[in-house]
């Protein structure tokens, strides 16, 4: 049978790790790349060619092995997509199948979709010796002997739909309804090179932008502080891209809500609005988007992680903006760093990639001053204003009113703000009103039910809301422990409560509320920003989503009202991801005319980060992060991974662990810490443990990890997921 057929392997959208052998027929001309559907079990699915094999392997009977059926004939994956799957999935050990997910899922989810259409024929059975009109005729004449849409017909003038409606009636056509392929309308781009206004640069800018490579792989660092001009750099390069004939580019951000600002002066640049990727698109939008970066219909597209495996065509360059944000890293089911896939794609597109930001990941900076990236300093603001004021306000030596969070000082600036006409902003980091809600009588915590968390009181619903789960609930009648009625004291810090407390001493402020709770979605994200550029906004309260990327011209004062928040943390990350987020909102303050001032308040004032922040002295931080890390052999000088085991029973979880642990295999260049619980042990009733691998930077730890998972028996009811760094 295979001398009249090719042998393959397809690899299906699924939780594999290989793909499936399959016979497919020779007229199919079948290539590497190419989606086929297949029986899959009961079921019929798509999946991508990842090889064709000389041979039928030993440990299958020709007999087994079924025959793909339909190709799709306008699509395929390219050869370097392919290998960029299977190298995600090697590295971040994640099924080769749900990365190929990744790439593909709008395209396979709207593939087995059909359109209807309406056509006419003539029907046989018609009795034609009766006179036939010479109108009726010229339809007869035009239909013949295929079958015509409703379309077709409406083309010919000399055609109306109530003759052709009063035809069906008399038998002589019939009316039926087809199935067709789904027609996509692509996107097309309004690209004029001529109508591109782009600002002028600094001489430093234009020496960045003129150094800044354009073909072969080549990692650059854009390393300039807030409000230096980074995306006026960004905009050239692409406008380098733009101005050839052909070329994709791929411009990645943290978090969608990020592209407000940036599509606005995109558009005020290059005359046109580039397309957005996230996970918040419509199905049909992001169908639409899909077949036009297939077709280099989309010559740049702004997305967030997940447009990283998109099949572009003809991709150049990818820039990715606030490198260092933690939102790059993907945890749901595939566990990977976007950043880091996306200079691996780079290396196999062999394009050059660009990396920005004012607060560098410890790998970024290290790899940059090591050689191993091109290194971009940009030194001063593009305003030329004078430096932020940082203060430290000591909260244990004030007197704060019970029930109230702002310090004296912190006040009386935002009152002259307020007379100045300038604009505040406060920060804090805790969505709701308050974090624990406790009762009087005998101090019992109201806790999720499904996990192991304080649950959060948000004032604007009335109601408590686990920020984990999503559970809701209102606040009990009667204390459940003591039986106390009417019990419970709302306590802690929540940005809702910093809102009331601004408006009891501002009345007349304007204020606006920036959280994922207020902002669902782009259109409310725009009209905020667009009252704070419009001047009708004073006050700015917000938590993490204000702390990065966007520019607010009158905005002078910023106010963090839990300095020591991000501190309370015991992962190998707390202090880079504490001072990366403090100096982002710093540099929210004075970014244009105005001097910026900050005060954050803190009840540990000596804490050593903040000395930094103060000097704004970053590298001699990193230095001594990168000092530390290189002590404890820990990533980027040596290699770490979490196996995380969940399980709706904790013993269970426990027991999983301790099976991997006697199956490891003693090796002088690892350490593995655990089981030990998830610092959140219990989220929607499952109990989280993990194990933590330690290794030297030249060992194989995904092979490692290999052996010791590879013949674990997990239970139906057991989750594993390994994170690798």
């Amino acid at each position: 049978m295979i001398s009249n057929n090719l042998l393959v392997k397809i690899l299906l959208p699924l939780p594999f790790n290989d793909g499936f052998i399959y016979f497919v027929k020779k007229n199919q001309n079948p290539k590497i790349g190419d989606i086929f559907q297949i029986p899959f079990g009961k079921r019929k699915i798509f999946g991508v060619i990842t090889e064709i094999l000389d041979k039928i392997p030993e440990n299958i009977a020709e007999s087994k092995i079924k025959f793909a059926e339909s190709k799709y004939p306008n699509f395929s994956l390219d050869r370097k997509l392919i290998d960029f799957i299977f190298w995600v999935a090697n590295y971040n050990l994640a099924p080769a199948g749900l990365v190929l997910k990744l790439s593909i899922a709008v395209f396979l989810k709207n593939l087995a979709k059909k359109s209807t259409e309406i056509i006419f024929k003539i029907n046989e059975n018609y009795d034609f010796s009766q006179k036939i009109t010479e109108k009726r005729q010229k339809i007869l004449d035009f239909i013949n002997d295929s079958s015509k849409t409703l379309a077709d017909i409406k083309k010919n003038e000399d055609f109306t739909i109530s003759l052709i409606n009063q035809m069906v009636k008399d038998d002589i056509l019939i009316k039926e309804k087809k199935e067709v392929d789904r027609k996509i309308i692509k996107i097309t781009e309004n690209i004029d090179k001529n109508s591109f206004k782009l600002k002028n640069l600094s001489q430093k800018q234009q020496e960045i932008s003129d150094q800044l490579p354009l073909e072969n792989f080549q990692v650059s660092f854009l390393d300039g502080v807030t409000g230096s001009g980074k995306t006026e750099i960004y905009f050239h390069l692409i406008a380098k891209i733009l101005e050839q004939k052909s070329g994709q580019i791929l411009f990645l951000l943290p978090e969608i809500v990020l592209t407000t600002q940036l599509i606005r002066n995109f558009k005020d640049r290059f005359g046109f609005e580039p397309e957005i990727w996230h996970s918040k698109i419509g199905n049909s939008k992001k169908e639409r988007i899909f077949h036009s970066i297939i077709s280099e219909n989309i010559r740049i597209l702004i997305g967030t992680r997940s447009a990283l495996f998109l099949p572009f065509k003809n991709l150049k360059t990818i820039i990715i903006d606030e490198e260092h944000d933690e939102s790059f890293k993907q945890e749901d089911q595939i566990s990977y760093h976007g950043r880091d896939m996306a200079i691996v794609r780079a290396k196999m597109e062999n394009i050059p990639i660009l990396l920005g930001s004012a607060t560098p990941s410890l790998e970024t900076y290290q790899n940059s001053i090591s050689g191993k990236y091109g290194h971009f300093i940009l030194t001063e603001k593009f305003s030329r204003n004078d430096a932020v004021k940082i203060e430290i306000l000591d909260l244990k030596q004030e007197k704060l009113e019970k029930n109230h969070f702002l310090s004296q000082k912190l006040l009386d600036q935002i009152a002259l703000n307020l007379l100045d006409q300038k604009q505040s902003l406060l920060f804090l980091n805790k969505r709701g009103y308050a974090n624990v809600t406790i009762c009087k009588k005998c101090g019992d915590i109201i806790n999720c039910p499904n996990c192991s968390i304080n649950i959060t009181y948000h004032q604007k619903i009335n109601k408590l809301i686990c920020h984990h789960c999503g559970h809701r609930d209102f606040i009990p009648k009667k204390c459940q422990k003591c039986g106390e009625k009417d019990s419970f004291l709302l306590s802690g810090i929540g940005i809702e409560k910093i809102k009331e407390e601004i408006q009891e001493k501002f009345p007349k402020a304007r204020i606006a509320l920036m959280t994922s709770d207020e902002i669902k979605d782009l259109d409310i994200a725009n009209k905020i920003i667009d009252k704070i550029l419009n001047d009708q906004i004073d006050i700015i309260i917000g938590t993490q989503m204000i702390a990065k990327g966007y520019h607010f011209p009158k905005l002078s004062l910023v106010g963090i009202i839990d300095g020591d928040a991000s501190f309370y943390n015991n992962s190998l990350r707390t202090s880079e991801k504490s001072y990366q987020l403090l100096t982002q909102i710093i540099g929210r303050a004075g970014r244009e005319k105005y001097q910026g001032q900050v005060l954050i308040q803190s009840f540990n004032p000596k804490n050593p980060i903040f000395e930094y922040i103060i000097k704004q002295d970053r590298n001699r931080f990193l230095e001594q992060e990168i000092a530390q890390r290189k002590l404890l052999n820990l990533p980027p000088f040596g290699k770490m991974a979490e196996i995380i085991v969940n399980d709706f029973d904790q013993k269970i979880a426990i027991e999983t662990l301790r099976n991997i642990l006697k199956n490891s295999i003693f090796d002088k260049n690892i350490q593995i810490l655990g089981p030990a619980p998830m610092p959140v042990t219990k989220i929607k009733n499952r109990f989280y443990y993990r194990l933590i691998i330690n290794s030297s930077r030249n060992f194989n730890l995904q092979n490692y990890i290999r052996k010791i998972t590879n013949n674990l028996k997990l239970k139906n009811s057991t989750r594993m997921k390994i994170v690798i760094d």
